[in-house]
């Protein structure tokens, strides 16, 4: 549980608040997108949903956006599911997804193995695969092969 909270502690400021900041740009937060979209009514729609505990496991929902701003609300619900012994990640709504998710994802995958648990995908979404196989994490999230069309 340290590792995924490492994850999420040190991701406050993005590269692109950074960067302006560095220049001296004290309107630093029109360059940063997640910002404005994390506050407020918008955050309805990018938190993660989960169900409750299904006899096969704890089903947990990825957001469609997911990315920065909807990790909180995602890290919650990962968690909360390293106490149940079968974690159903359903993934085939995302459209978006950044590195930051998938270090997220890839830290509570390395939870869930220490603690034992088993964690199964309902669904990938092709964004969601190419995006872990750009950063070489499919295997390492074992994400199964995608269903020919």
């Amino acid at each position: 549980m340290q590792e995924l909270e490492r994850c999420m502690a040190g991701r406050s400021r993005c590269v692109a608040r950074r960067q302006a900041a560095k220049a001296g740009n004290t309107a630093a937060d029109k360059h940063c997108n997640h910002n404005a979209e994390g506050r407020g009514a918008g955050m309805a729609n990018k938190k993660a949903s989960m169900k409750e505990p299904a006899a096969d496991g704890q089903l947990v929902e990825l957001p469609q956006d997911c990315r920065m701003a909807a990790l909180p609300a995602l890290q919650t619900q990962l968690l909360a599911t390293l106490k149940q012994p079968r974690c159903i990640l359903a993934a085939a709504e995302v459209a978006r997804v950044d590195t930051t998710a998938l270090q997220l994802l890839v830290a509570y995958r390395r939870e869930a193995a220490a603690a034992g648990r088993e964690i199964h995908w309902q669904g990938v979404s092709e964004t969601l695969r190419e995006a872990a196989a750009l950063l070489g994490l499919a295997q390492v999230l074992e994400l199964p092969a995608p269903i020919p069309a």
